[in-house]
Parts: structure tokens; sequence; C-alpha cells
């Protein structure tokens, strides 16, 4: 049985299904991909606007700030150049989420472990990036910005 909280995640991505069905319904009419995409216009659909991501993921849009990752350590997750979107309210560490930190002159984006110890584990995506252990007594040299709920990777042509 799902709780409160998978649900609800359930029925906000319900709407994204719709709409894919929605899309995939339109390519259906035409003979063939070729057809489709020959005659495809682009329609003025409103897109997701920063404040409903916020909302949809229960951020504070007027306290967001938009970072652009810098490097290649959260890949293939998180892109070079990608936008990303930092609660600044939201500093708990919640195991496996992504956030924004910074170290001594280091800022980046690093999935974040509470350890057993009191400690902090700080993961990359990217394998070429060894994870980071902080020991419960170095954790003050740690600070957590805020919670990235979203990010924009960018793949230019």
């Amino acid at each position: 049985m799902l709780g409160y909280e998978e649900w609800l995640e359930w029925e906000e991505r319900a709407d994204d299904f719709i709409e894919n069905r929605s899309t995939l319904e339109q390519i259906k009419k035409y003979p063939n991909l070729s057809v489709f995409i020959e005659n495809f216009k682009h329609v003025e659909q409103p897109l997701r606007s920063q404040s409903e991501i916020a909302e949809r993921t229960n951020s504070n849009l007027s306290k967001t700030l938009f970072y652009n990752q810098e490097d290649h350590s959260m890949q293939p997750r998180i892109t070079i150049g990608a936008q990303c979107s930092v609660d600044l309210t939201k500093r708990t560490i919640k195991n496996g989420k992504f956030y924004l930190i910074r170290t001594d002159s280091f800022y980046g984006v690093r999935a974040l472990f509470s350890q057993s110890d009191g400690g902090l584990l700080l993961q990359c995506k990217n394998k070429e990036y060894p994870d980071e252990k902080i020991s419960k007594s170095k954790t003050d040299s740690l600070e957590v910005l805020g919670y990235v709920y979203a990010w924009t990777n960018m793949d230019p042509w």
C-alpha cells in the first residue's frame, strides 16, 4: 500500500502521464513517424513554470537560488551547465537527496548521507569522482546551502 507521500507523488506524476498519452495519440494519427515530423507544428502549450515546479516539489520559490552546475561530478544525473533550483529553506539532510554545499572554497552539488557515527558521506554520481567522508568533528566545516529540488540538463547540438 502506498504511503501518503508516495500517493501524492504518483498523483502529481499522473498529469505528466496524461500529457504524454495525449502526445502519443497525436503521433498515432499519422501513417508513420516521418509524416508526423513533416507535419508537426509547435503549439504554444504552457510549459511547467518555475512556480509550478516549486509548488509540486513543496519548495519555496521566493527562497530559490538558481545555480549552474560547474563540473562533471554529478553526471549522468546532472550535467555540466545544468541549471539547478535550490531551496535555501530546506537544509535538513534526507539521505540520498541532492544539496548545494560549500566546504572551504568549494561549492557544488552532492548527494548527502548521514552516517551512524554522526559524520556525512558526500557522494558524486560520476564514478570518476570519489565519495568523500566527513567525520562528525569536521561537519562544521561543511555548509548545506539548500536542497536541489529540480534541474534542467542542457545538451547543445
